[in-house]
């Protein structure tokens, strides 16, 4: 019986997950990117150890509850409605995609640590009726 090269040696997984918290949405109608649906909320470290790059994910479901728009977004990235209401989509976009956050805020979050996060999905269909938010990854801080 050969064994696969590296099966269960490799990979350590640590005990603990990225949560999100006190999840919000609102629209922004006529904003110079479009009409937008904003979703702030927290990411929360619920890791042992220091995380970074926590990212999460909105995706809009039709009536038929069928996923119809996705969008990513980095943590640690604060929009307010005054600056989505002026910023064109470019601008939104790179904030969101913004790996390490606003003033490093995503750099190093510690465990029991909670950052803000903005996902923005421009000009939403008419077909979307519910939205779900979910942290879809970070990274181990590296260590100083």
């Amino acid at each position: 019986d050969k064994q696969a090269p590296f099966f269960g040696t490799q990979a350590q997984v640590e005990d603990g997950k990225i949560t999100v918290q006190q999840v919000q949405a609102s629209y922004l109608n006529k904003a110079a990117a479009g009409d937008l649906l904003i979703i702030t909320g927290e990411a929360l470290n619920s890791f042992s150890k220091p995380r970074a790059a926590l990212q999460v994910k909105a995706t809009l479901f039709s009536n038929t509850n069928e996923p119809v728009v996705t969008q990513l977004a980095y943590a640690g990235n604060q929009l307010t409605r005054e600056q989505l209401t002026s910023m064109p989509w470019e601008k939104i976009e790179a904030a969101m995609n913004n790996q390490f956050g606003d003033s490093l805020a995503n750099l190093e979050v510690a465990p029991g640590k909670a950052i803000p996060f903005t996902l923005v999905i421009i000009n939403p269909p008419a077909t979307a009726l519910d939205y779900s938010v979910e942290a879809v990854g970070s990274t181990v801080a590296a260590s100083k």
